[in-house]
């Protein structure tokens, strides 16, 4: 691994664990073994760095979902993956991540949410319109709503407010938001592969196997 890859690695690791105004260059350069002065050799300053952050975290997403889409045996697995691990990958997210780029990076926060909404809606649109013409979702459903539904299930799936982790296994959780949500807008065809994959569910995660 070169050197930027492995500061944006390191950075982006700090940043999205501790949030962005507690970490230092110092931090970063303490935490890889390199000199404060290689960063800086690599990155103007910590702005350019967080921004390349995002940008290589954005792709790494992006590049996960298609891994997810190939690897799937079909449209629904493929969505319930999708919601699954988008719902991980923001429970690895801080608050005061969160809180740092809304308040002392607001327009990365805002370019950031709309790729990355973007993104998500264009994939999920993607597999439903692909699994209506399989015929296991609904040819009735209004794709736009819908997609817009899943997108906001990753966010409330690890909501510790809404579902608190002393009280609610994930397991549960999404068998009751995403399996019944699923159910809801599938097919017949849909419906058997739902009840399967509902049954591989685990009493400790989510984790779905396929």
């Amino acid at each position: 691994m070169d050197v930027r890859k492995r500061i944006l690695t390191e950075a982006t690791h700090l940043f999205f664990q501790y949030g962005i105004r507690d970490i230092t260059m110092d931090d970063i350069a303490a935490n890889l073994g390199i000199s404060k002065r290689t960063i800086y050799e690599t990155f103007k300053d910590k702005n350019e760095l967080l921004i390349s952050c995002f940008e290589e975290y954005s792709n790494e997403r992006y590049k996960a979902n298609e891994v997810i889409i190939k690897d799937s045996q079909n449209p629904l697995t493929a969505i319930c993956l999708f919601i699954q691990d988008g719902a991980s990958m923001l429970n690895l997210l801080s608050p005061a991540f969160f809180s740092d780029l809304k308040k002392y990076h607001y327009e990365l926060w805002i370019q950031a949410s709309r790729q990355q909404t973007e993104r998500n809606y264009n994939l999920a649109y993607r597999l439903l319109r692909k699994g209506i013409n399989e015929g296991i979702f609904r040819k009735d459903i209004n794709i736009d709503i819908v997609v817009k539904l899943i997108l906001e299930q990753m966010k409330i799936l690890i909501d510790s407010d809404v579902f608190p982790p002393d009280k609610y296994k994930q397991s549960d959780i999404f068998k009751n938001i995403v399996i019944n949500f699923i159910r809801g807008i599938a097919a017949n065809r849909g419906i058997v592969m739902i009840n399967d994959i509902e049954n591989q569910l685990t009493d400790k995660n989510i984790e779905i196997k396929i």
